[in-house]
C-alpha cells in the first residue's frame, strides 16, 4: 500500500475518532467522514489488486466503477457511522434517530450515480495525467542544475 494512502487512512481514522466525542448532530461531518472511509477503503482495495493498468480503455472504465463503489459505500459507511455514534453515546434523545439512518441508506443509488459522474471525469482527465506523468522526467532534467539548452 502507498505511503500517501496508509497517511491518509489514519488521517479519516483520526478524525472519526475525534468526530464520535463531540455532540453533533449535523449530518454534513458525519457524511464527510462517511465519504472518505468510503475512498480509503476502495482506494486500498484497488491498491491491494495491483492498482490501475496502463491500457485508458480498462482504466476508464475501472475509475467509473471505482467511482460508483465508492459512491454506494459512502452511503452506507455514514449509516454506519451514525449507528456507532447514537450508540456510542446512548442519550435518551438518539444523535441520529433510525429515520434519518434510513434515510441515508435510501440515498446510496443517488451518492452512487454522483460517484459515477465523478469517476467517469477522472477517466476523461486519466490521459491527461498519463501525459504529465510522462513529461515529468524530462522537466527535471531540463530544470537541473548546470544543464543548459544552448550549444
Amino acid at each position: 500500500m502507498p505511503l500517501g494512502l496508509r497517511w491518509l487512512s489514519i488521517f479519516v481514522g483520526l478524525c472519526v475518532f475525534l468526530w464520535l466525542g463531540v455532540e453533533d448532530t449535523h449530518t454534513l461531518p458525519v457524511a464527510l467522514l462517511g465519504s472518505a472511509a468510503a475512498l480509503c477503503a476502495v482506494l486500498m482495495w484497488v491498491a491491494s489488486q495491483g492498482g490501475f493498468q496502463a491500457s485508458s480503455g480498462s482504466t476508464a472504465v475501472g475509475l467509473v466503477l471505482m467511482g460508483g463503489l465508492v459512491g454506494a459505500l459512502a452511503a452506507l459507511t455514514t449509516t454506519v457511522l451514525m449507528f456507532v455514534k447514537t450508540a456510542w453515546h446512548s442519550h435518551i434523545a438518539p444523535d441520529y434517530p433510525p429515520l434519518m439512518m434510513l434515510a441515508m441508506l435510501e440515498r446510496a443509488p443517488v451518492w452512487a450515480l454522483a460517484g459515477v459522474f465523478v469517476g467517469a471525469a477522472a477517466a476523461a482527465l486519466w490521459p491527461l495525467y498519463n501525459t504529465w506523468r510522462e513529461l515529468e522526467p524530462i522537466r527535471a532534467e531540463q530544470e537541473r542544475p548546470g544543464h543548459d539548452d544552448r550549444i
